[in-house]
Order: structure tokens, then C-alpha cells, then sequence
């Protein structure tokens, strides 16, 4: 038994070896500028938009051996908050996102910077957003950082025309994930904009006596109304296990994936 990478190559090779594969999608993959400045592209709202419909998320989940989803919101379906009925979601529409572009004064595109966060990266996938971009005349450079310049130069220092692409953990209480990434006390990422609106909502959401859907729901919703993060995709982790174990309790849980391994047996 042993983890492995969600929706990898690995995963897909070991099914076929015969061990069982038991995957959840643990996190939400999600674009996010820097939004706090002002001569920015991406403080624009219109080329946020142009974005989102500029990707093929559809196509991008394919990548993921038949493990992953396509995200139109930044919840996953795991995920409490989660809205079966979610109707912000902006589809792919090559055409759409070129208009918006030209509305938003950019009609012969700009060039940016794709940092991919080292947490949870798949290379192939931020290769696969930049050709979407490519597609709408964004060129971008995409950088790698180690954990140390991520930590120093984009989760605590800012940034300029540039978009992160990062992981969205889907905690038990989703504003956990808010608390540690998008705190506006603590400003991790802080070039992009905490604004008055998010500032109350959070806030709102987070002072619940308990952890609030209708709350958090609101959070997330006006975050998707302004497109200030682009759900990309739904990934996260998977266990391969021998088909003899039995009751291990992996992924009985949704995050952190909790073993029961005192009631784990072996059918030999």
C-alpha cells in the first residue's frame, strides 16, 4: 500500500498491474493575477473572464488518466460548499474570450508569467494553459520556483503581470484553506487584492460560531462573480493497495486522508 500522485501516469499503470486504486479529489487547482496592480492586465475583470473562457477545462481533466475533473467552480465536488447548481461557471469560447479581451483594450493580447506553485504541480498541465493562452494572443513565460523563492517572492512578497497557479485544499472546513492562503490580517499573496467586499464576506464566513455552507458559499461566489481565481481542475491524491487489504479506511475521509490501519486486515 502506498501513495501516489492523483491522476498520474503511475496511477493508470499500477491499475492495469492489478492493484486497487482508491482516489480522491482532494483539491481544486485554481489561476489567480495580481490583481493589486492597478497597470496590471489582471486587474482588469474583463481579461479575468477572457481567461476562464480561453481554457478547455474539459480537455485539461482528460489529461488526468480518467482521475480527474474539470472545475468551473473553486470548490470541489468533495467539498461542502460545494453547488450542484452552480451557474457562474464560464465554459470554453475561443470567440468570447478574444472579445473581451478587445474590450478590455488587449485586443493584439499581452505577455505574462505562469508561476507554478511547486506544491501538487503537474508540468503538463501548466504547459496546456499556456498553449490556451497562446490560442487568445496571451503569450506567457511560465516560471518554476523552488519552495523556497515560492515562499519568498509570491506567497509573502509581490508580484507583477504575472498569474499563479496553485492547489485549493479541500479541508473538512473549507475556510481553512482561505485562512492560510488568503488571509487579508496575514496577506499571503499579497499582490492580489484583498478587496472591502472579499474582506467582509471572509470575515463574515469565518466568524461563524460553526463552519457555515450559506457563508462560505458567499465567499466563493462573489470570488467567481469578479473571476478573481480560474478553477482549473479537481486533483489531489490516490493510494495503490494490494487487492488482499482490506478496511484500511484510506480515503474515508477528505482531508488529511486518515488510515484506520488498526482495523486493517489482509484476505491471503
Amino acid at each position: 500500500m502506498g501513495i501516489i500522485k492523483h491522476g498520474s501516469k503511475v496511477s493508470s499503470d499500477l491499475a492495469s498491474a492489478g492493484f486497487v486504486i482508491k482516489s480522491a479529489a482532494i483539491d481544486t487547482s485554481v489561476l489567480f493575477g495580481d490583481t493589486a496592480n492597478p497597470d496590471s492586465p489582471w486587474a482588469n475583470k474583463l481579461v479575468r473572464e477572457a481567461v476562464e473562457y480561453a481554457l478547455d477545462r474539459d480537455a485539461i481533466a482528460k489529461m488526468g488518466y480518467g482521475y480527474w475533473k474539470p472545475a468551473y467552480q473553486i470548490e470541489g465536488s468533495a467539498d461542502a460548499p460545494y453547488d450542484p447548481n452552480f451557474s457562474l461557471g464560464r465554459k470554453y469560447d475561443v470567440a468570447k474570450a478574444k472579445a473581451l479581451l478587445a474590450d478590455a483594450g488587449y485586443s493584439g493580447g499581452f505577455n505574462t508569467t505562469i508561476i507554478a506553485c511547486p506544491s501538487s504541480l503537474n508540468n503538463d498541465v501548466v504547459v496546456a494553459i499556456q498553449g490556451y493562452l497562446a490560442k487568445v494572443g496571451i503569450k506567457a513565460n511560465i516560471e518554476y520556483p523552488d519552495l523556497g523563492k515560492m515562499i519568498q517572492d509570491y506567497w509573502f512578497g509581490k508580484w507583477h503581470n504575472g498569474v499563479i497557479y496553485e492547489p485549493m485544499a479541500g479541508f473538512a472546513n473549507y475556510m481553512l484553506i482561505f485562512n492560510i492562503l488568503f488571509d487579508p490580517v496575514t496577506n499571503w499573496h499579497p499582490s492580489w487584492e484583498k478587496t472591502p467586499a472579499y474582506i467582509d464576506l471572509y470575515n463574515a464566513a469565518l466568524a461563524a460560531p460553526s463552519f457555515d455552507v450559506q457563508l462560505t458559499r458567499a465567499l466563493t461566489d462573489y470570488i467567481a462573480e469578479e473571476a478573481l481565481m480560474t478553477p482549473v481542475n479537481e486533483g489531489g491524491r490516490g493510494w495503490a493497495l494490494k487487492s488482499y487489504v482490506k478496511d484500511s479506511g484510506v480515503l474515508e475521509t477528505n482531508l488529511p486522508p486518515f488510515l484506520k490501519l488498526e482495523k486493517a486486515w489482509l484476505d491471503k
